[in-house]
């Protein structure tokens, strides 16, 4: 009888927390329907790339990056990379000193809450290069990529880069200070990125109007711009003009993203609810 007592005393503890979870995920729908998406987004850009390795070739559009498939993927990576990790610092250190309970406390200190966030993003950005660095030198050995490079092409490219993806994590953290979960900024960004900007395969695999739009995107103009100046030794002014999407993106989010964060302290400072979670 004691060890019935216990199954039955487990099996209400288990039945509340799991419906307790549950009603705690459906309350952030957004976030629920945005990580069901997210699988979705994953497996779509693996079978655009399974599908040109099934035809027993390379994806078109290799040619103007050095023709060598496994470099085109490994910058995509590290760029993915860097970008989601630049996109997301903010959003992530608001959402980890409200978990600890210290974001009201920070807002509150002689620093504020802005330059908090910027400090703490430099450190992530910097491992970040670094071990970009690393990886690819590492690979560039062993794979013999054939270098044709343009180092004030690559040092602006990655400068816009950084400050475009910053700017868009700026809108997120905006968000998600009112939100506290499923923010769709993100994520719309990452799909972009992951499927239509030349992470895994170039987007000339797309019918002609589908990479047409997508050479407009900032994220496609960011790949494009590292790999020319790594791979093609393209001119300066060329780089730029890939960058052009890009650079116009940023002088856009930047006077955008401040408006949101301003808009978004004010709010949740007048509801009382900037350190909660």
């Amino acid at each position: 009888m004691r060890t019935f007592d216990r199954i039955k005393s487990f099996s209400l503890v288990f039945y509340a927390e799991v419906g307790r979870t549950f009603q705690e995920r459906i309350t952030y729908r957004t976030q629920l329907v945005l990580g069901l998406l997210t699988g979705v987004v994953g497996l779509a850009q693996f079978a655009i790339l399974g599908y040109y390795i099934s035809l027993g070739g390379t994806p078109p559009g290799l040619e103007q990056y050095g023709g060598n498939i496994i470099a085109f993927m490994i910058v995509g990576s590290l760029f993915s990379a860097l970008a989601v990790m630049m996109m997301n610092s903010l959003k992530m250190q608001i959402q980890s000193e409200q978990k600890r309970g210290t974001l009201e406390a920070i807002a509150l200190s002689r620093a504020g809450l802005f330059k908090f966030l910027i400090a703490g993003g430099v450190f992530g950005l910097v491992m970040t290069l670094i071990s970009s660095v690393a990886i690819f030198t590492i690979f560039g050995h062993l794979f013999d990529f054939e270098l044709k490079l343009n180092p004030i092409g690559l040092v602006v490219s990655v400068a816009f880069t950084v400050v475009c993806m910053w700017a868009i994590g700026l809108c997120a953290a905006a968000y998600i200070l009112v939100s506290k979960q499923g923010e769709p900024v993100t994520w719309v960004v990452t799909t972009l990125l992951t499927l239509f900007s030349g992470v895994m395969y170039p987007i000339s695999v797309f019918p002609d109007v589908v990479a047409s739009a997508a050479s407009y995107l900032p994220t496609a103009g960011m790949l494009h711009s590292i790999r020319l100046s790594l791979f093609s030794g393209a001119p300066t002014f060329e780089v730029l003009k890939a960058l052009m999407p890009t650079i116009a993106t940023t002088a856009l989010l930047i006077p955008l993203g401040v408006v949101m964060w301003r808009k978004g302290v004010h709010k949740v400072r007048v509801n009382g609810t900037l350190g909660t979670y």
